[in-house]
């Protein structure tokens, strides 16, 4: 790496380097990857071959403390996150409901509109279209 280099970060083709050496994506079938389970997959994707070894080497009772806690703070994320949508949609759909043009929208909030409450949501907003 160059030492003049801010922050001294390593290039594009260096990361690609060290990925291409040091890294493998599991293969996983598409049903496993649609899954909802919190099971902890064989190897993750994106872990380097060293984590998993180390991960590997634990002995059962702290894998299991691991897994105890990721499976608590999986639920706790996904409340969290499903509470912040549920409640960012209630607000758009108010927001619409109180005067605001559904064209003033971002794509990504007419998504949680959409997900929320259907593709005809606007109808709920008195509207005739999106």
């Amino acid at each position: 790496m160059d030492s003049d280099r801010k922050y001294n970060q390593p290039s594009v083709q260096e990361l690609f380097e060290i990925i291409k050496n040091g890294t493998t994506a599991p293969n996983f079938t598409e049903n496993e990857l649609k899954s909802n389970g919190t099971e902890r997959k064989p190897s993750a994707l994106f872990v380097p071959l060293a984590i998993q070894k180390q991960f590997d080497l634990l002995p059962p009772d702290v894998k299991e403390k691991y897994k105890r806690y990721g499976d608590q703070y999986y639920n706790d994320v996904i409340d969290t996150i499903t509470d912040s949508i549920d409640r960012k949609a209630k607000e758009l759909l108010l927001t619409v409901k109180s005067g605001l043009d559904s064209s003033d929208l971002t794509d990504d909030e007419k998504v949680i509109l959409r997900n929320q409450y259907g593709p005809k949501w606007y109808e709920l907003a008195n509207l005739e279209s999106e």
